[in-house]
Order: C-alpha cells, then sequence, then structure tokens
C-alpha cells in the first residue's frame, strides 16, 4: 500500500500504520492523525469492519462459497455473544438457506397479492441499499419508481418547489389509493407562479392529506427537490435530487436524484425526517384550506419582508377593524407588459382573518365580495398584491 498526498478518514490499521511510519522516517511530508471519538468508537469501526468483512468474504470460492460465507458470519456473531456476553444476539444468526424475506402482506388482500406476484407495486430499485437515477435508458424513469414507492409506503412526505399538473397525472392514481388509509403531507411554494393551482386544489381533495405552501412570491429558500417514503418495516427511502413535480423531470428529463435506503443510510434518513417536520411547523409555510380553495372571498397575501407581526403595520393590519382602518385589496398580475405600467384592478374591502410568520407576514383576508373568477383563477400565487 501506498499513501498518495491528499486527504483521508481511514482507520489506521497495520498496512496504513508501517505506511505512516515509513512517511515519518522519510521526514518530507506533513502526517495529521487524531483519536477516533469515544462516541463515535462504534459507528466508525463498524463501517471499517463492513468493508473488511465485505472483502474477505469476496475471496472465498467454490461451489460451496455462499455456505461457506455464512458459516463465517455466524462465527463473527457467536463469538460477539461469548465475548460481549448478549445471548439475544443469537437471534442475528443467518439461516443457512440463504433467503431473502421481501414481503408480508394480508392473506385477505387477494388483489395486492397478485399485483405483488406480477411485479405491479414493488420498486424496482432496491430498497435496502442506495441507488442513483441519471435519466439513463437502461434504468427505470423517476415517475414509475415513486409510483412503486407510493404503493410500498405507510407514510410520505413530500418537499418540492413546484408542482405542476403535468407531472401530478403521472402519481395521482397511486396517491388516491394510498390516502384511503394513509398519511400524505406535502410541502411547496407559489414562487413565480410556478406550481399549478389545479394541481394543488386536486391534491387538497385527497383524504389524509396535507399541504403547507410558502406564498413569497418574490422569493423562495426552498429550492428542495425530495420524496420520503416511510415504511413502518425500517426499509425507508427517499428521493434527493433535482426533479420538481413535472412531467419532463420524472420521465425524460435529465435530471440526477440520489434514492437511499434507510437500511443502509439510516442516519440521513432520520436527519430528513427532522428536518422536514421543522419545515413543517416554519411560519413561512402556510396550511391549504380547500374549503377556502373553493370560497371565492380568500385571499392570501404577503406584506413587506420588513414588516413584523409586533411593528406598528403589522398590528394595524391584524386590529384594522377594531382602530376603525379599512382594508382594502388592489391586485395586478405584473407590473408591466412591453414596457407599459399595468394597472391594478380593486377586489373591495376586505376584513383580517389570520396570519402566520413575520418578516414578512402570510396574511388570509376574507372580501367582503366574491372575488372575479378571471381574478381567482390567477390567484395562485403569481398577482401582485397593491
Amino acid at each position: 500500500m501506498s499513501l498518495n498526498n491528499g486527504f483521508y478518514e481511514y482507520v489506521i490499521n497495520k498496512l496504513v500504520d508501517e505506511e505512516i511510519q515509513y512517511i515519518k522516517s522519510k521526514n518530507d511530508r506533513y502526517i495529521d492523525i487524531k483519536e477516533i471519538d469515544k462516541e463515535e468508537t462504534s459507528s466508525v469501526i463498524s463501517k471499517y469492519m463492513a468493508i473488511v468483512l465485505d472483502k474477505a468474504l469476496s475471496r472465498i470460492s467454490g461451489e460451496d462459497k455462499q455456505s461457506k460465507q455464512i458459516e463465517i458470519c455466524n462465527k463473527i456473531i457467536n463469538l460477539l455473544i461469548k465475548e460481549l456476553k448478549i445471548e439475544d444476539f443469537d437471534e442475528f444468526l443467518i439461516n443457512e438457506n440463504a433467503k431473502l424475506l421481501l414481503a408480508v402482506i394480508n392473506s385477505m388482500d387477494v388483489e395486492l397479492i397478485d399485483d405483488y406476484k406480477h411485479k405491479k407495486i414493488r420498486p424496482i430499485t432496491s430498497i435496502a441499499s442506495d441507488s442513483l437515477f441519471t435519466g439513463a435508458q437502461n434504468e427505470p424513469s423517476l415517475g414509475s419508481e415513486l409510483v412503486k414507492e407510493i404503493n410500498t409506503a405507510d407514510r410520505i412526505d413530500m418537499l418540492v418547489s413546484f408542482i405542476k399538473w403535468s407531472g401530478l397525472v403521472q402519481i395521482i392514481e397511486s396517491l388516491k389509493e394510498f390516502t384511503k388509509h394513509k398519511k400524505l403531507r406535502i410541502i411547496t411554494t407559489s414562487y413565480m407562479g410556478a406550481t399549478d393551482y389545479k394541481a394543488i386544489l386536486e391534491l387538497s381533495r385527497l383524504p389524509n392529506t396535507e399541504i403547507k405552501i410558502s406564498y413569497d412570491t418574490k422569493r423562495t429558500r426552498l429550492h428542495s427537490k425530495s420524496y420520503m417514503f416511510n415504511r413502518n418495516t425500517g426499509f425507508s427511502t427517499a428521493y434527493i435530487g433535482s426533479s420538481n413535480l413535472s412531467n419532463s423531470a420524472i420521465t425524460t428529463g435529465l435530471e440526477w436524484n440520489l434514492k437511499i435506503s434507510e437500511y443502509t443510510s439510516k442516519d440521513m434518513i432520520k436527519k430528513f425526517n427532522a428536518t422536514f417536520d421543522s419545515y413543517w411547523h416554519d411560519q413561512e409555510f402556510y396550511l391549504f384550506n380547500k374549503d377556502d380553495a373553493n370560497d371565492s372571498k380568500y385571499f392570501h397575501w404577503q406584506s413587506q419582508s420588513a414588516t413584523s407581526d409586533k411593528s406598528p403595520t403589522g398590528q394595524r393590519y391584524i386590529n384594522h377593524e377594531s382602530t376603525d382602518n379599512k382594508i382594502l385589496l388592489f391586485v395586478r398580475e405584473k407590473k408591466k407588459t412591453n414596457g407599459i405600467t399595468e394597472p391594478y384592478y380593486c377586489l373591495g374591502s376586505a376584513k383580517f382573518v389570520s396570519y402566520e410568520g413575520s418578516k414578512p407576514m402570510s396574511i388570509k383576508w376574507k372580501l367582503d365580495n366574491k372575488m372575479p373568477a378571471f381574478i381567482k383563477k390567477k390567484a395562485s400565487g403569481n398577482i401582485m398584491v397593491g
């Protein structure tokens, strides 16, 4: 072994130590070494041993190599039981028949079992290892895999910047079936009006579904494109990459998405879930109410970025009725068309309903008169408010 100049996080074994001593004797290179953190020892050493064990087992040859590999692994487990006096570890001994458990399904669910046997619902890529989707012709499309992930999940969380109708139609039938008994949460944005109002409205009609939206039309902190498929079996999977929920992004687009498995990347799955929950409770994201969506009197509006709920302006919005201040809403789709300033359209008077966030504030108003149909159609996040 020869240690090249560069950076490492290598557990120092006999071979590495010999090379280090040789380099030190030459006195022509700087070497940095640190002790393994005591709290991280089990994680660091176990990853190292997994590499060692893989190298060792791969050297076994012959017709009986599989049985020999299992025999050696069981000897290691028995050694752990003996040395650490942890007798309950005998449950980890590998059966000699060398088989994988793939599914447990209620025997009464005949249709599901039939679909499973005909390979209609299980993801093509492994749920026990990581994989990379690059849009290559020889790999399944992201859209087809998302459908199968939905079919086999127990809970789903999606964190995507934009949701397009063209992408939603690829998976909506699976989501309809999924949400009959299981929970779906979605976080998205209205930035640049890229999210289709029709798609959000369709999703809001699903049972056991909650949607949160950032109504900031001028900027977005949310650029993530990620999908989490939680499984009670301990084989959750997550897709993290460049694909928003649009037709091209999940079918033919040259998008890159990494699929990670809880089985091999438990810490990353844990961090995904914790971060998603922190976003879910972030005041920037406003719960989409399907009843409000069907009522043309409600309007979501965002204040100037410097306005807080404690500021005089913020308090004037919140308490406008008790202070005899009247609210009038004026909207326009964009500032200029062909260099000509666009006029505002007056929606009339409105009353404060609720707010979320601060600097800026996301405020829900209730109009005294119904919003005109042509305004309501465009009010999904791309209208400027005066």
